[in-house]
């Protein structure tokens, strides 16, 4: 103790002394410890990301849906469901291909819908694209949107569900044969 003031000399006026910089320390601490770990578990949820998008060509428009498994493989045996606003899988819809077709079996519901079951493995991080070519078909009258949905994950928890499904369209050309984007 200081025989002047009758306390112990501490730091200038404004300052921090050691004392309240060692109790905001330890109150950090226990955010660090909860934190940090909340961070890493949403950097590492698993997920199947589902995209798409149309792109108008020479030949008509295609559609592209992209499949993708985040942080965790989506295995054989995950099911998805293609659906169009109206009939178009019957006779002379678009042609179907890609990745995602070829590691798939599909079972056409209705000339509205086709259900797919993978048959490979999707490994973490990587992706598979299912494509619809509408070259020179002309049967739509009105708008047709197509949507890709995950019916079921097998393998991947899929923590996020926002991303499950994506939609793309096209219209018929107005006074001409064949359609485009929507």
């Amino acid at each position: 103790m200081s025989q002047l003031s009758g306390r112990e000399p501490g730091p200038p006026d404004g300052a921090l002394s050691r004392r309240t910089l060692a109790r905001g320390a330890a109150w950090s601490v226990p955010v660090m410890v909860i934190g940090v770990p909340a961070l890493a578990a949403t950097a590492s949820a698993q997920d199947v990301s589902v995209s798409g998008a149309c792109r108008d060509g020479v030949l008509g428009p295609t559609i592209t849906f992209r499949v993708c498994a985040v942080n965790a493989a989506m295995l054989a045996g995950s099911t998805f469901t293609l659906t169009a606003t109206r009939n178009a899988f019957d006779t002379a819809g678009p042609a179907i291909s890609g990745t995602f077709a070829a590691n798939s079996s599909a079972t056409v519901s209705s000339g509205r819908q086709i259900s797919y079951t993978t048959t490979r493995d999707l490994g973490a991080g990587s992706c598979w694209s299912l494509s619809l070519s509408f070259n020179g078909v002309s049967i739509f009258n009105s708008t047709t949107t197509f949507t890709l949905g995950l019916g079921s994950s097998v393998g991947n928890t899929n923590t996020v569900t926002t991303n499950d499904s994506a939609t793309a369209g096209v219209r018929p050309v107005v006074f001409g044969v064949g359609v485009v984007c929507a």
